[in-house]
């Protein structure tokens, strides 16, 4: 079936964040990952808190992933790669069952391929702590809560904007991010 593509994605994006062309002359790829696991029946993926770095997306909640090198074959190998990294979780346990809309990110030039794996038990996380602040397990069912969807206004691309995002476990999850899984939870939804 086709995905659901941006349209799904823009509904948790800044509001009116696209009527700025992006400049996509320069795209850097970049992979993600969204890791399934299971905890007792029920479905489970993980967030890590990047740390504070000179960078655009410093201190925020984020999936595993980063920008293709030289040794990646592909896009998916890029997100295994990072994932272990990152996570600690090696490439082998985790089985890639489908990849989602592309997302271009303005704010750091990276085209994000995101990618769906899953692995057959809760992994024991050995995350990189100059990457990785902590990591977050959540419940899909609790993803897809609409408890959990909120907005604030914030100032981004010198404009003041509506900003939505999944809060979580007393974190906002914003921006590319919930973009991302907000297209992975209407999937989901959609083969209930």
């Amino acid at each position: 079936m086709p995905l659901p593509g941006e349209n799904v994605q823009l509904r948790m994006a800044p509001k009116g964040v696209r009527n700025f062309p992006p400049n996509k002359n320069m795209p850097n790829p970049a992979a993600v990952l969204i890791l399934l696991f299971p905890v007792i029946d029920e479905p489970y993926t993980v967030l890590m808190k990047r740390t504070e770095y000179q960078g655009a997306h410093s201190g925020q909640i984020s999936l595993p992933g980063g920008k293709i090198e030289a040794i990646d074959v592909d896009l998916a190998q890029t997100a295994l790669r990072e994932t272990k990294e990152e996570l600690g979780i090696l490439s082998e346990k985790i089985n890639i069952i489908g990849k989602l809309t592309p997302l271009f990110i303005p704010v750091s030039g990276f085209d994000v391929h995101p990618y769906v794996g899953v692995i057959t038990e809760k992994p024991d996380w050995n995350p990189d702590l100059n990457e990785v602040s902590y990591l977050i397990e959540t419940s899909i069912s609790e993803l897809a809560s609409a408890a959990v969807i909120k907005s604030e206004m914030r100032q981004l691309f010198g404009n003041e904007l509506e900003v939505p995002f999944y809060h979580l476990h007393n974190e906002k999850i914003w921006g590319a991010t919930a973009m991302m899984i907000s297209e992975f939870l209407q999937i989901v939804g959609s083969i209930k």
